[in-house]
């Protein structure tokens, strides 16, 4: 079910009226006559949404927007102001106060129903972002990602390109954001993630079947525009055209005939919100790379490398095609540590993954599991393709002297690697059995006298 929406009118019928619109929308809905129930309300039992009248009995709309807003940052509970009587002044002050969108009565049912939505879909959306930002900070994966600051970069796009120039010029003469003219196919292109496009302006024809409507729908299905703020213009206010705007993704609309103070503090709010939502969504992206990279080395951790070994052990044995696991350890890494200190040997650390990083195929992969020790997995390697390749390995380590800042003398480095195979012809073992091959290879080759690659028992069988 939809979020629960609070009703906020001293009107009793325009609450029941507005309770039954609601209702039969899936909406769970609460109600207060006044502006401290309402502030009493949001305090015991929350709301997604406020949908407030102007005229309270106790305070003005735009004051106990002001008191919410106070609580509740923009983006995080949406404001829906009704009035009987609108001018362009009151509609700013509004606005400025912290209302996302003001109506006029008798308000347009499915009009209210669109707004109700999209505004309900966009602070969704930035709520599940808010939450997996504060699990990555609870667990110590990611730091505050930075802002993006400077203007913002606006593209407009419309079939008649007077319209669109014009509109360019006017608002690159009150605005400090760049702004440029393009068509539809370059917007359905661009780059819409932080630092790139912040908010497309598409206009509408205002024709039933405007292939407007059509563009902006695909910008918002698109993974690669799907964030991109979409403010729809029309040429003139049209509640139907406007409710349709928003339903197939706009993240506003509205009538090319309304004020320029207000269009440009609903423009500026768009690129707001698009930042917001950038920042967060880097905040958690940066956050999921930390939970699965390891800090000193940046190759693959632990926690990634052995359930994606899983996945490669199972899609080799039901395409029946060949795996090769390595483990390759450091030899004599004790003795650096010991005489050089445990700075030096985190530099021989990243310097020996940086040399198998460069000696590994785009689709192996490669992971620090452990203190000294490294995991390779190679999929579709025969067996002496896999033998060659970890010889590779091997020798991209020892072939030139490790060069580390602070120490008296280049380090001679080698690696030991134990091999197990999996496929046609080393059979169709699963991951832990595969490692457990590859660990027991690799003490045969640490005992073996080191600096060589050695292949499990069962692969050589």
């Amino acid at each position: 079910m939809p979020g629960r929406v609070l009703i906020v009118d001293p009107l009793s019928t325009n609450r029941i009226v507005l309770r039954v619109r609601l209702s039969a929308a899936f909406h769970d809905v609460a109600q207060a006559a006044t502006g401290q129930e309402a502030l009493d309300c949001l305090a015991d039992t929350g709301a997604a949404l406020a949908v407030i009248a102007a005229d309270l009995p106790d305070m003005g709309g735009i004051a106990l927007c002001r008191r919410i807003r106070a609580r509740h940052p923009a983006g995080s509970l949406p404001i829906v102001m009704i009035a009987r009587t609108l001018d362009t002044r009151w509609r700013i002050d509004a606005l400025e106060a912290g209302a996302d969108v003001v109506l006029e009565r008798p308000v347009n049912e499915t009009l209210l129903l669109s707004r109700i939505r999209c505004l309900l879909r966009a602070s969704e959306g930035l709520e599940e972002l808010r939450l997996r930002e504060g699990s990555s900070r609870a667990l110590g994966l990611s730091e505050p990602a930075h802002s993006f600051h400077g203007p913002g970069r606006i593209a407009v796009t419309g079939e008649d390109n007077a319209r669109a120039q014009a509109l360019c010029a006017a608002l690159s003469g009150r605005l400090p954001h760049r702004i440029g003219l393009i068509d539809g196919p370059g917007l359905v292109r661009a780059d819409c993630t932080a630092g790139g496009l912040d908010l497309g302006i598409v206009l509408l024809t205002g024709q039933p079947a405007d292939p407007a409507l059509q563009l902006i729908a695909g910008l918002r299905a698109r993974p690669e525009t799907r964030t991109l703020a979409i403010m729809a213009l029309l040429p003139a206010p049209d509640d139907g055209m406007i409710a349709g705007a928003l339903d197939h993704g706009a993240s506003d609309a509205m009538a090319t005939t309304s004020a320029a103070a207000e269009f440009d503090l609903r423009i500026g709010r768009l690129i707001a919100g698009k930042r917001r939502a950038d920042r967060l969504r880097d905040t958690v992206h940066d956050g999921l790379r930390a939970a699965v990279t390891d800090a000193l080395t940046g190759l693959h951790n632990r926690r990634y490398a052995l359930p994606q070994l899983d996945r490669m052990a199972q899609e080799a044995r039901a395409r029946n095609e060949s795996l090769a696991v390595m483990i390759a350890d450091l030899d004599h890494f004790k003795s650096v540590n010991d005489r050089f200190g445990h700075a030096v040997g985190d530099a021989v650390l990243q310097q020996v993954a940086q040399r198998l990083r460069g000696a590994v195929r785009p689709g192996d992969l490669l992971a620090r599991i452990g203190g000294e020790e490294f995991l390779i997995a190679m999929p579709r390697r025969s067996c002496p393709g896999a033998k060659g390749a970890a010889r590779a390995l091997c020798l991209a380590v020892r072939q030139t002297p490790l060069r580390i800042a602070g120490c008296p003398a280049p380090i001679r480095q080698t690696i030991s690697v134990g091999l197990a195979m999996s496929g046609p012809r080393g059979g169709g073992r699963g991951a832990e059995a595969l490692l457990a091959q590859a660990d027991r290879a690799l003490y045969s080759a640490k005992t073996g006298g080191r600096n060589m690659v050695t292949l499990a028992a069962q692969s050589a069988a």
